[in-house]
């Protein structure tokens, strides 16, 4: 976790998968899981600025943008979404 008691939302497909509508599916589960846990206040989730269909996912899933940070010396996209 990059924030320290928030959950992160994660996922990562083959290229053979891309473009089939599994990213969203996979994020929708992830975030209904992470709601019903009834643990947190919010989650986040990141991906590099140039990669436009994750992105789109995360904005899909209702995720807002938030600010860039550096992840292992990669700019990252960051976003978050309350649950309260």
């Amino acid at each position: 976790m990059f924030e320290n008691e928030v959950p992160e939302l994660g996922y990562i497909l083959h290229p053979a998968y891309w473009g089939n509508g599994y990213a969203t599916e996979i994020a929708e589960g992830l975030r209904n899981w992470i709601k019903c846990q009834g643990t947190w206040d919010r989650f986040v989730a990141f991906a590099h600025p140039e990669n436009l269909a994750s992105i789109r996912v995360l904005e899909k899933i209702g995720m807002t943008a938030a600010e860039r940070k550096s992840v292992n010396g990669m700019q990252a996209q960051f976003f978050e979404m309350s649950l309260r």
